[in-house]
């Protein structure tokens, strides 16, 4: 066979490939938007789309590397997301204290942000507002929290944003995102390596786009009869971290304490909050995905380690005279209480805002009673 004859059989073969490709491809597309009503994408492709949306809440700051973007709103898979021109996930309310106001503010990473409540009325910020009102104090609550956001960047935003609400009382719900940090080896306490280039990549600031063969729906479910994941992270799960360090939980404390003193500092009442976690939190590839990309630590170890952070947490109130709400114990959870491992499904917000508005009520009256 000539040169020539090689080069026309070799174009001919990869035409008829990639016909044949498409013609599967477009084959199983046709089947599934049969059977669902709707033209399928694949699950990577979704992610992509549904970050690049999230993402336009968010913003990069120079101290907090991410902070909330003021005026900024989000629909995402049924799920509404608006932030007020200050840039908290909060109705547009004055930045500054009314006469007569008692303010609540709330600090904590995603699940304080309550990142899979249906809307903002359905967050357990904004319902610990309307619980605290219904027992007749005048309150207004600030969710301050931001996903991705540890007890560091709590503290930066306190000390250099927060502290401008005058605040009568800091409730903190923070422990799961230390983790991510805690894990990291060698640990770094200024949570740089280990946690600032995840923050951007989880915010959509360094998103690849996928690829054609991620956009395959006909190549993702052969994947799926093989059992194999789409996961961008299969490269990683051999470097995950057993345990968190030592030295990383000396951090966490530390920063539990510097929170305390700044507040305090300010006049700030402080209490803080242990973080309740689904009773087998792996329950699905799913959420193996998320415990092990974003914590790097293995999902079967998230349990124990987040009861590590949660009794420093209790340890630290003790010392310093703070409250502490040990939401893990004084209440039943439920699995209908959670999205996903950490976050709250709407009747999870609810238990929790009105657990929180019992045991902040009095502390609220001594307050208002004695503003000084």
């Amino acid at each position: 066979m000539s040169t020539r004859s090689k080069l026309t059989y070799s174009l001919f073969l990869g035409v008829a490939t990639l016909l044949l490709l498409a013609l599967v491809e477009g084959a199983t597309r046709t089947i599934v938007l049969a059977r669902t009503g709707e033209w399928p994408v694949t699950a990577l492709l979704a992610e992509y789309r549904d970050n690049r949306t999230v993402h336009g809440l968010f913003r990069r700051h120079p101290w907090l590397n991410v902070s909330g973007k003021g005026s900024s709103h989000a629909e995402v898979q049924g799920k509404i997301f608006t932030l007020n021109s200050a840039g908290y996930r909060s109705p547009e309310r004055s930045f500054e204290k009314p006469a007569g106001v008692l303010r609540v503010l709330c600090a904590g990473g995603s699940t304080t942000f309550d990142s899979l409540t249906d809307r903002n009325e359905t967050s357990w910020p904004w319902r610990l507002e309307e619980e605290l009102r219904a027992r007749g104090l005048p309150v207004e609550v600030w969710n301050a929290g931001l996903p991705t956001w540890t007890t560091l960047e709590n503290i930066i935003a306190l000390l250099t944003r927060d502290v401008e609400l005058r605040p009568d009382l800091l409730v903190m719900m923070q422990g799961f995102n230390d983790l991510q940090p805690a894990s990291h080896d060698p640990h770094d306490p200024t949570y740089e390596r280990g946690h600032a280039g995840r923050m951007l990549s989880a915010l959509g600031f360094e998103l690849e786009e996928p690829g054609l063969l991620d956009r395959s729906v006909a190549l993702e479910r052969l994947r799926a009869l093989l059992g194999r994941s789409p996961s961008r992270a299969e490269a990683d799960i051999a470097t995950l971290a057993p345990a968190v360090s030592e030295a990383g939980l000396t951090t966490y404390r530390r920063n539990l304490r510097t929170v305390i003193a700044v507040a305090r500092a300010h006049g700030i009442e402080v209490v803080l909050v242990t973080q309740p976690l689904r009773q087998a939190p792996v329950e699905t590839p799913r959420d193996r995905r998320f415990l092990t990309e974003w914590l790097g630590i293995e999902g079967d170890a998230v349990e124990g380690e987040l009861a590590k952070v949660n009794r420093i947490l209790l340890e630290v109130a003790a010392q310093e005279g703070a409250m502490a709400v040990d939401a893990v114990r004084e209440t039943s959870w439920q699995r209908e209480d959670f999205w996903d491992p950490v976050h709250f499904a709407t009747a999870g917000s609810d238990k929790l805002a009105r657990l929180l508005a019992d045991r902040l009520a009095s502390l609220l009256r001594e307050e208002e009673a004695d503003p000084g």
